[in-house]
């Protein structure tokens, strides 16, 4: 069997959880026999050299909207559908205004043609801009032989929007391998924030929350391209016990999950929250904001917040210094096996090819 993987032409150069999920997806497959491409948007692409195709992220159907014509074997959708809803209603400026006025498909819309207008993604071709966003989504969910989603409450989202239950398959996101590994805990302390700056992720009010605290914040990941004023306002309001360590490679990202007694993901949304569980892998005690998609996967096991409160987020991180470091479960770490995960995926690709 061989598959091509199609995703954002940023993929790579703005690494994000769907970066983590591409590749470690290909990875699990790759090991089951399963030939498999990574071809980002813009890239040239020959479909007809593939038994299926696996386009991933729902909420940019610019990056195959286009295609969809020239595709003519089974397509699987990893939807990894963001909802910026409610950060894009309490966003200052333009945007802010923008959402209020004309929605927040309207508005997916123009940022899509202003990302291709200044550079830093693939302008969208006709057909995205003859349909608009929404209409390209339900093209592609049309078209879709299956759509997975990481959780229930995603699949719940894209059912009552695009009324497809039947095509959904729920499957978790996993861990490497050498997250799995056992590290003996050793002295544990300070907090950490782990994913790219932006306003979606919130760390300017976790930033906010960390003043006059008694505990550090590092601040791990890259400033979101289109972001630079966010960024810089997160470094503006830092106090002397925050620090940006910028993106990590592997073995440090691991190390500052090891060493860290807590980890906050502040998000205002989050498909699956996929570093929530890296660092649960290595004792971490997650505080994160109640949401959803979150809460749906992580509420037996996590601290919620308000990520609008930054006094509520400091109580939050306090009452998760003063536990035990977390120890996960022989269950938790079967589910969010690669290996697992990529044998249900395969069955995914098995039967819409049977079909």
């Amino acid at each position: 069997m061989k598959v091509l993987f199609t995703a954002r032409k940023t993929l790579f150069s703005q690494p994000g959880g769907d970066t983590q999920q591409v590749v470690k997806t290909a990875d699990a497959l790759r090991e089951l026999g399963v030939k498999v491409d990574i071809i980002l948007r813009g890239e040239f692409v020959n479909y007809a050299s593939y038994n299926l195709i696996h386009f991933f992220n729902l909420g940019r159907p610019a990056d195959i909207v286009d295609d969809l014509t020239h595709i003519t074997q089974p397509l699987v959708v990893s939807s990894i559908w963001v909802d910026y809803a409610e950060y894009d209603s309490m966003r200052k400026g333009t945007l802010g205004k923008l959402r209020k006025l004309i929605g927040k498909d309207r508005l997916e819309f123009g940022k899509t043609i202003a990302r291709g207008f200044n550079g830093t993604d693939y302008f969208p071709g006709i057909k995205y801009l003859i349909n608009g966003h929404r209409k390209s989504e339900e093209k592609i969910v049309q078209r879709a032989n299956a759509i997975i989603t990481s959780t229930k409450s995603e699949e719940k989202r894209i059912n009552h929007s695009f009324q497809c239950k039947d095509k959904i398959a729920v499957i978790p996101l996993g861990l490497p391998a050498h997250f799995w590994k056992d590290n003996p805990i050793t002295h544990k302390e300070g907090v950490i924030c782990v994913g790219r700056i932006e306003g979606l992720k919130n760390q300017l009010n976790l930033i906010k929350a960390a003043k006059n605290a008694n505990w550090s914040l590092k601040i791990i990941g890259k400033a979101a391209a289109n972001q630079q004023d966010y960024f810089e306002n997160c470094q503006a309001e830092k106090s002397s016990n925050v620090t940006f360590e910028g993106w990590l490679d592997r073995d440090n990202l691991l190390e500052a999950y090891q060493n860290a007694k807590v980890l906050v993901l502040p998000s205002y949304f989050e498909t699956f929250g996929l570093v929530a569980l890296e660092a649960m892998s290595q004792g971490c005690n997650v505080v994160m904001a109640n949401r959803p998609d979150m809460n749906a996967i992580f509420k037996n096991y996590v601290t919620f917040c308000n990520p609008n409160d930054p006094k509520n987020i400091c109580e939050k991180i306090n009452e998760a210094l003063n536990l035990p470091p977390f120890k996960i479960s022989a269950e938790q770490k079967e589910r969010h096996q690669w290996q697992t995960i990529g044998k249900q995926i395969l069955k995914v690709y098995t039967q819409v090819l049977n079909d």
